[in-house]
């Protein structure tokens, strides 16, 4: 079962916006995923399966207050530029 991300079903035109958003919140999830993976394979060598979860999560969370507003290229940089600045965060 596929779950949709909290919020989605709150939007004023929920069918089309709905849609929108559990679109750029899939989007975000896998590119803040893959930016964190990255950060951490050139910062320490390797990326973990940790490391990669922290990534979705920081995505949704950088993706929450847009996330009806924004289209899927804006969705895929805020996951990029919320996974890169919170891998950077990690203390070594």
């Amino acid at each position: 079962m596929i779950e949709a991300p909290a919020g989605s079903g709150m939007a004023p035109a929920p069918r089309l916006i709905s849609l929108h958003r559990f679109d750029g919140d899939a989007e975000v999830r896998a590119a803040a995923a893959l930016a964190w993976a990255s950060a951490e394979w050139i910062s320490r060598g390797k990326p973990s399966v940790l490391g990669i979860a922290s990534g979705a999560v920081a995505g949704l969370v950088a993706i929450t207050p847009a996330s009806g507003f924004v289209g899927p290229t804006p969705a895929v940089v805020i996951g990029i530029i919320a996974g890169s600045y919170a891998s950077l965060q990690q203390p070594p």
